[in-house]
């Protein structure tokens, strides 16, 4: 599914030899799979799309009102459409997850309340951490000419590059954790209980873990990042993020030949989501 649908927005733009690979690669390609997955419609993804996007915008302006208030406005729309869609299937169930959900669903309106919130966020991240890994890490690839030879030259080195580009960007910034028993860790000390903020960005540059940490190194090995958090907090879909990071990635490198970055990457935020906006690239289409 992945292949195929890299495969249909590459053979969108092939022939004009330029694009906007967040808006018109590395966001829809995560989008329409894990929509498909829960079960929303082709017919409706765009729309849920809009309004999805609208909820990673207020990540990056989190003290605008007007961004917030529009951020309710789709939520609220979101959390109706989901109402309406698991009844639709309680009804008609078809092969997606919205029907398992609806063979169980809960009978108070809290459980159920609940159970739609979690389908915006499976949606949401499930879509636009991926989007971070595949626009960060390809601007990294064209950033280091190098590293884009070597790995069209030995594709076998896209799954530890992938690795790299997760140290690197680290589409989740922070963990939010708390202390189960007061604990002291490198001289500071932690009780229990109290909420604290694990930067994993910061982890991923760790001088004590890294030789030269901010060195781009698609070879680096060992490479014990922290962009999936680690232990309870380990990321659900850390095998299908890193799928989509090799699938596009390797998809790219075949499909567009003398690929370059044809104008200034432009990044909406990096607390708690890093949210790419734009990165317009180009290439050399292929003769009518």
């Amino acid at each position: 599914m992945i292949r195929a649908r890299a495969g249909a927005l590459i053979d969108a733009v092939a022939a004009a030899g330029e694009m906007d690979l967040v808006t018109d690669f590395a966001r829809p390609l995560p989008f329409a799979i894990v929509t498909s997955v829960l079960g929303v419609p082709e017919d409706r993804q765009p729309w849920l799309a809009e309004r999805m996007h609208t909820l990673d915008v207020r990540f990056a302006r989190q003290h605008d009102p007007g961004a917030v208030a529009a951020t309710s406005r789709a939520l609220a729309e979101m959390l109706d459409y989901f109402n309406e869609l698991l009844d639709l299937r309680a009804r008609s169930p078809e092969a997606d997850l919205m029907s398992m959900l609806a063979t169980d669903r809960p009978a108070d309106d809290e459980g159920r309340a609940d159970l739609l919130a979690n389908c915006v966020f499976f949606v949401n991240a499930g879509h636009i951490t991926t989007t971070s890994l595949s626009a960060g890490g390809f601007q990294l690839l064209l950033e280091h000419p190098d590293s884009l030879a070597r790995l069209k030259q030995d594709p076998d080195l896209i799954p530890d590059a992938v690795e790299e580009m997760l140290r690197l960007v680290t589409p989740v910034s922070v963990v939010v954790c708390r202390a189960r028993s007061d604990v002291e860790i490198a001289g500071y000390r932690l009780p229990a209980g109290q909420q604290r903020v694990v930067f994993t960005a910061g982890a991923n540059r760790d001088p004590d873990v890294y030789t030269d940490p901010d060195r781009f190194d698609i070879q680096r090995a060992p490479n014990p990042h922290l962009a999936f958090s680690a232990g309870t907090h380990f990321c659900l879909g850390a095998p299908l993020a890193r799928l989509h990071g090799q699938v596009a990635m390797q998809m790219l490198l075949e499909r567009l030949p003398d690929i370059y970055l044809a104008g200034e990457p432009e990044w909406l935020g990096s607390f708690p989501l890093r949210v790419p906006e734009h990165l317009p690239i180009a290439w050399s289409p292929p003769p009518p």
